[in-house]
């Protein structure tokens, strides 16, 4: 049963209603203010977890997020394996335990899809895969690159290094700002002809820089920021021979022992392509915007091929100047749970049935 009441902004109507889920399981949830990491309850996001019943006991939000999992969709959270994994992503600096429950939550999807891989291994590029780490840092200059999660190939010659998105796209502007100066260097030996990067003072007169596309048009420009910090996270990650996490309580080691080939890529959850699928779940308003919607996604995935390959030529022109980094490699053509989880595949296979039926409306 799509849910009514839900949403109030155009494009999160868009991503719910290809979800499958019933109206009494939601509530209205808290968006993170960033400057100072305080709460506010928002129209437009929803959850599973209502954060009201905790406003007063927030130490019980924990065990809430665990029972979610459980009942939401049968995680065996007495797993001390996967208990550290759910840790790992919700005790971070992200603040994700308030956003893991949500329906549109990256996090979420990527969990669901790669938590269990030891035990059920799946296979990208005919690359199978069994071990994973969720929410790894790089140190990037004073700050670190986190990764949502890294996959190790079951022969250990391969690393991939994952950034999931679900509808963060849809986040669109002209510039990213505020980016910090000592990135001008680097940027601009990758962007090339195709973005700006330009020098100025901000507010509290700091020296930082900003990018754009050349076409000055609005685009998902947070998305290429982040593909070039985790390039600058991973060179720093092969030159000191392993990645760690700094979480005290869930230290996470990955040694590069007798790794060949690591590849940095981008994974969305593509849901709302299907023609079919908007046709039955859409409102006859919405039809225009669903496929302007659409266009959302081949816009960030024409943007984001520009910058891998621009990063790729970057990584081939300094392999004299530094060898290490000839193993990495980053993928040019963005993933899709769509395409790597198709039903009748063996990575389909490895999904519970309740994830099945949450993302992909499959009830058998």
């Amino acid at each position: 049963m799509k849910n009514k009441k839900i949403p109030v902004e155009k494009n999160k109507k868009i991503i719910y209603s290809t979800l499958n889920y019933d109206d009494e399981e939601v509530y209205e949830t808290y968006n993170l203010l960033k400057k100072d990491k305080s709460k506010r309850m928002s129209k437009n996001s929803f959850s599973f977890i209502n954060y009201k019943e905790y406003e007063n006991e927030p130490e019980k939000i924990g065990k809430a997020v665990t029972d979610f999992f459980k009942t939401k969709f049968n995680i065996d959270v007495d797993d001390e394996v996967i208990k550290k994994k759910i840790s790992s992503i919700t005790e971070g600096e992200g603040h994700e335990i308030y956003k893991i429950a949500r329906l549109n939550s990256s996090s979420l999807c990527a969990f669901l899809h790669f938590y269990d891989v030891s035990n059920y291994p799946i296979e990208i590029d005919n690359v199978k895969y069994n071990q994973v780490y969720f929410e790894i840092q790089n140190e990037v200059f004073d700050m670190p690159s986190c990764m949502d999660l890294v996959l190790k190939s079951i022969d250990g010659k391969k690393l991939l290094f994952l950034e999931a998105k679900f509808s963060e796209y849809f986040d669109r502007h002209k510039y990213r700002y505020d980016i910090g100066k000592k990135y001008e260097g680097i940027y601009k030996k990758i962007i090339k002809n195709d973005f700006i990067c330009d020098s100025y003072k901000n507010k509290k007169g700091n020296d930082v820089i900003k990018l754009g596309s050349i076409d000055l048009n609005a685009h998902y420009m947070e998305g290429i920021k982040q593909i070039i910090s985790h390039y600058i996270g991973i060179c720093n990650f092969i030159k000191d021979g392993k990645s760690y996490k700094s979480d005290d309580n869930n230290n996470e080691i990955i040694e590069l022992e007798n790794c060949k080939e690591i590849e940095l890529a981008t994974i969305i959850f593509d849901g709302w392509k299907d023609e079919k699928l908007y046709k039955k779940n859409f409102e006859k308003e919405y039809k225009k915007l669903y496929k302007k919607y659409g266009k959302y996604l081949k816009d960030y995935s024409d943007l984001y091929s520009k910058i891998a390959k621009n990063i790729n030529e970057y990584i081939i022109n300094n392999q004299k100047i530094d060898k290490k980094i000839e193993k990495l490699h980053v993928r040019e053509n963005i993933l899709t749970y769509q395409e790597e989880f198709k039903k009748g595949t063996s990575n389909y296979d490895t999904l519970k049935k309740e994830v099945k039926n949450f993302y992909y409306g499959d009830k058998n």
